[in-house]
Parts: C-alpha cells; sequence; structure tokens
C-alpha cells in the first residue's frame, strides 16, 4: 500500500516534471491525488510546481475545507473535487496549461478536428480519461501519474506538429463552419 509520504513525493515529482516540460508556467496547474473517500492530497494555490516540497502540499476534504498543511488550497480544487465525486474510480487528476494547447483554443481550433490527411489528435484511451477545457487547458484523469504526464506530453507533442505544418503551409485549417 502506498504511504501519504509516498504520495507527497509522487506529487512534487510530476509537478517538477510538468514544470520542467513547459506544460506549465510560473503558478499554472494543479495536481491532486484521492487519498481515501473523504481526503485529498493537492497542490497548494500561489506556488511554483517546479519548487515544491511535499510538506507544501494540502489535505484537504471533499467540500473543499482544509484538513492539514500550511498554505491555502488552490482556488481549482472545486474542479478535482466534483470529479472525484463524480468519479468514485478516478484516484489522481493532473491539470496542465499546454502551451499550443492554449494557442489553439485561444484561436478557436477545434483540437480533435482532421487537419492533415484525415488524422484527428488522439486524446484518450480506454485506460484513461481526458477533459478539454477552456482556453487550451488539459484535465488528466486516472490511476496512474505517470501515464497521466505522458499522456499530457504527448497530446502538446501532437499539436505542436500540426502547429508546425500549418505554419509550413503542409496544413490549414478553416475557421468557417
Amino acid at each position: 500500500m502506498t504511504t501519504e509520504r509516498q504520495l507527497r513525493r509522487e506529487i512534487v515529482y510530476f509537478g517538477k516534471s510538468l514544470h520542467e516540460r513547459g506544460f506549465v508556467a510560473a503558478m499554472d496547474g494543479n495536481l491532486s491525488i484521492r487519498l481515501d473517500e473523504n481526503r485529498v492530497l493537492s497542490t497548494p494555490t500561489a506556488m511554483c510546481k517546479g519548487m515544491m516540497r511535499p510538506s507544501d502540499l494540502v489535505i484537504v476534504d471533499l467540500d473543499g475545507q482544509r484538513i492539514s498543511g500550511r498554505r491555502a488550497v488552490s482556488s481549482e480544487i472545486a474542479m478535482h473535487l466534483l470529479v472525484y465525486k463524480l468519479r468514485p474510480d478516478v484516484r489522481g487528476i493532473v491539470h496542465a496549461h499546454p502551451p499550443t494547447a492554449t494557442g489553439f483554443a485561444a484561436a478557436g481550433m477545434a483540437l480533435n478536428q482532421p487537419l492533415v490527411s484525415g488524422d484527428k489528435i488522439s486524446t484518450a484511451d480506454n485506460s484513461r480519461a481526458e477533459l478539454q477545457l477552456d482556453h487550451g487547458n488539459i484535465l488528466r484523469l486516472g490511476n496512474n501519474s505517470q501515464a497521466k504526464i505522458a499522456s499530457v506530453e504527448r497530446v502538446q507533442n501532437q499539436r505542436d506538429q500540426i502547429q508546425v505544418q500549418i505554419g509550413q503551409g503542409l496544413a490549414y485549417y478553416s475557421i468557417f463552419k
């Protein structure tokens, strides 16, 4: 059984990984893990994910009330808690802000429509779920943090490739419906 201490280290590790890869900047994004049916371990507000320590993390109940931790709870914890309430099978959430996805969203470009040779961006498979939020944010749900981070990286990479193809005139996107 995984201990709370191990889960704290895992959130810190993956927060740094997100930051190093440019999927979150400054204090963007959030990570959380369901500890049990009543408690969630989460990143705090106003903290760079690349500079977190295990002691910076916060434990909240399913109503968002801080149970333990020195720092304030993120205002985005409500989104995490809603998912945990609606999906008891979800053990962890990674909320990232990949820059290319954000750019696509700001341009009003759908990310799941064919752009090149009828290919679509694959955003999820049968074992995980992904929600595409406004402004290109990605919320990954699942039970394996490495898989969640890898899938954010994969989606960002696919979007980067399409962005390059559009920039080189090898693909186009019509904003006309």
